[in-house]
């Protein structure tokens, strides 16, 4: 028989310093989150009645014989029970050798605490010293047992402590995957009609309970229009949203863009870090009110603390998410041609109204030509006037000079 393979020097002084935590020895810092842990998950361990252990006692001292007088169908059940519970405890041998295993390797330490890919690796060992002969040992092995359980599976209801400290789960298939969903939708109106296109955006939206988180309306005289819209519906109703602004009666789709982004790994990281951060807290918390040390209890308020603030940054970081999932963003953009006015000739022949048109239009302009003269011939005209008057004096006085006395 081949011996077994020696373990690292790393998980042997985990183990030893499991051992002595369980002991009530001192251990060194570097260790000291493992010895939280290892007690955190003694207090939680499962205890075995007296009444059960009464009975293992029976069973030890009679050598786990089978009882003389037992009817088949008992003997039956009985044999079937301690075959299940051979296999039961021959799956958790080989669990508790690969939890050894494993924890020697890196893990990432989120605030202090260990945790591997998909649950705390943390390997490790008790021993019983009480009661004499097999029964003190079957008590043990018990315990040890009901604790490397409690370890091994961290999403059992019994165990509090290790479902908290529990990270990812395992990949989700799917409709229970994490989706975000998101579309835009390009527009063509008619022109002229950019305002009833946003009307109707407007309307659409208020119908599927959606949000419009912004928008922007241009329309201009000889100009083209132009509308953009940022919105926001329930992921339930984003296809039913986009079949309906497709539809809208005053514009056309020129252009349409589906985009969705698997975002459940993101989710249960997170959700597990939460959880490893709260079980930390509470923790810390246990230790604080148990320490009368006043430097130790300054040391777990700030830890407390600091713990405190990252798991109110994940819980927003894990409501973000959520919401993500649970809204879908539409981005819509409306174009119109500019408006342009086009200009009628009209031809056709003589006609009595046109010839009445005409005929003002030409009294109109004949009366304009005359206001114009006149404006220019009444001054001239005073001119001459005056011009005139002097020259009759001037003649006047010649005459009067000419007939004067002799």
């Amino acid at each position: 028989m081949q011996s077994a393979e020696p373990l690292e020097p790393e998980v042997l002084a985990a183990l030893e310093a499991i051992d002595a935590t369980l002991h009530g020895e001192p251990v060194d810092p570097e260790h000291a989150e493992l010895a939280e842990l290892a007690l955190i998950l003694r207090d939680e361990r499962p205890v075995p009645t007296d009444a059960f252990l009464a009975r293992l006692d029976r069973r030890v001292q009679d050598r786990f014989a089978a009882p003389a007088r037992r009817t088949r169908s008992w003997s039956w059940s009985l044999s079937a029970h301690w075959r299940a519970s051979a296999t039961a405890l021959t799956a958790l041998a080989a669990l508790i050798v690969a939890v050894v295993i494993v924890s020697g390797r890196s893990h990432p330490v989120v605030n202090g605490l260990t945790v591997g890919p998909s649950r705390p690796t943390v390997g490790y060992s008790s021993s019983s010293g009480a009661g004499s002969g097999g029964a003190g040992s079957s008590a043990g092995a018990t315990s040890s047992s009901g604790a490397a359980s409690s370890a091994a599976a961290p999403h059992s209801p019994a165990s509090a402590a290790p479902k908290s400290l529990s990270a990812a789960p395992a990949p989700r298939e799917g409709h229970g995957r994490d989706l975000t969903q998101s579309a835009r939708l390009g527009l063509q109106a008619r022109a002229g009609q950019i305002a009833p296109v946003a009307q109707e955006v407007f309307n659409v939206i208020g119908a599927e309970h959606g949000v419009v988180l912004s928008s922007h309306v241009t329309q201009a005289t000889g100009a083209p229009g132009y509308a953009t819209f940022s919105l926001q519906v329930p992921t339930g109703r984003l296809e039913t949203t986009l079949n309906r602004l497709s539809r809208l009666r005053h514009s056309r789709v020129t252009m349409r863009e589906d985009a969705s982004a698997d975002i459940t790994s993101h989710v249960d990281n997170t959700a597990a870090a939460l959880a490893a951060l709260q079980a930390q807290r509470r923790s810390l918390l246990r230790q604080l009110a148990a320490t009368d040390v006043t430097a130790q209890a300054d040391r777990l308020q700030r830890e407390a603390a600091r713990a405190l603030a990252q798991i109110d940054r994940d819980q927003s970081e894990l409501q973000r998410l959520r919401h993500r999932v649970a809204d879908s963003t539409i981005s819509v953009t409306v174009q119109a041609p500019p408006i342009v006015h086009h200009q009628h000739h009209a031809t056709g022949g003589f006609t009595f109204s046109r010839a009445l048109h005409d005929a003002g239009h030409i009294l109109l302009v004949a009366a304009g030509v005359a206001l114009i003269a006149l404006a220019v011939l009444v001054p001239l005209g005073l001119v001459v006037v005056l011009c005139a008057w002097v020259w009759s004096l001037v003649l006047r006085r010649r005459r009067e000079g000419a007939l004067g006395p002799s």
